[in-house]
């Protein structure tokens, strides 16, 4: 099966981790965000992010979102993102690529900075 087919679905998000250099683990929404990352067999994609409850001031900083189509290269194991859409200013019209790795029916999704990782892991609806 290809890995476009195996993405396809609603996955919830189990955590959002940020990782340093220095190898410090920090939680950027929360050690209990909400997420919901959904990919079509039309190769559309759409994630939502909700920060812990309390952790931000406002709505708007408790929630981030983009939309897109998406494109998968299994060879180096990456899924890009083409934006179309975002609540965050700059991420519209760019790619964001983020790594992938299936265990079960868990999908982790990474991307490497230059000064933290941010791993991000998902759990089949």
């Amino acid at each position: 099966m290809a890995v476009s087919d195996r993405l396809v679905g609603s996955w919830q998000l189990e955590s959002f981790t940020s990782e340093t250099k220095g190898g410090s683990l920090v939680h950027p929404l929360g050690e209990w965000p909400a997420g919901l990352l959904t990919y079509t067999g039309e190769g559309m994609m759409s994630v939502h992010l909700l920060a812990e409850p309390g952790r931000s001031e406002t709505a708007m900083d408790a929630y981030t979102g983009y939309f897109g189509r998406f494109t998968v290269n299994e060879e180096e194991a990456i899924v890009s993102h083409q934006v179309e859409g975002a609540s965050v200013e700059g991420l519209a019209g760019g790619v964001q690529e983020r790594h992938y790795r299936f265990d079960g029916d868990r999908l982790e999704l990474s991307a490497v900075g230059s000064r933290t990782t941010l791993k991000l892991t998902w759990k089949r609806r």
